[in-house]
């Protein structure tokens, strides 16, 4: 059992590895246009949000890693308020799913449902933070959560600390530009 156990872990890997390569296909190419609308029913563009940086967060409402990073991403937002940056999410759900979720879970970047066939074009893997540069050029994907570092309160319960230095240097040096 042991053995297999590691040989799954060992593919996971590699299938991590390989997704983001093709991710990351993506990087300094233009980014796919979308049109979404949000659960207010706002319309969102790329084109709309040229000359500002992009933040945008592939998840969905059953992803546990999603899930656990959302409270860091409440954070970077926070860290960036009132900057030309723009927060936005998609999750391939509709729209009565993620309402429902939101009323337990906060997530404040603007959620635009029903947006499998658009994440589709970044693989599988959820979740996923891509950031856009001012001129609509994808400037980095990042597959999986934000670097995080798992300890043990004094309760014995587990904890997840997400790392956002990394993701902050690099919006900051793409509001810089």
């Amino acid at each position: 059992m042991k053995k297999l156990f590691i040989l799954f872990a060992i593919l996971l890997a590699f299938a991590a590895q390989a997704q983001q390569q093709s991710a990351s296909k993506y990087i300094g190419t233009p980014a796919i246009p979308f049109a979404a609308q949000d659960l207010q029913g706002a319309r969102h563009t790329l084109e709309v949000l040229r000359g500002k940086v992009v933040v945008l967060n592939l998840w969905a409402t059953f992803c546990k890693p999603c899930i656990l990073e959302m409270p860091a991403l409440n954070l970077l937002k926070q860290d960036y308020a009132g900057k030309d940056l723009v927060f936005l999410s998609m999750t391939p759900e509709d729209k009565f799913t993620v309402k429902r979720f939101l009323k337990k879970q906060a997530f404040d970047f603007v959620v635009l449902p029903d947006n499998a066939r658009y994440m589709v074009n970044f693989g599988s893997t959820i979740p996923q933070t891509i950031l856009i540069d001012k001129a609509g050029i994808v400037r980095d994907v990042q597959v999986g959560t934000l670097p995080v570092e798992i300890k043990q309160n004094a309760q014995g319960e587990t904890e997840y600390v997400f790392q956002r230095e990394g993701i902050q240097a690099k919006i900051d040096a793409l509001l810089a530009e």
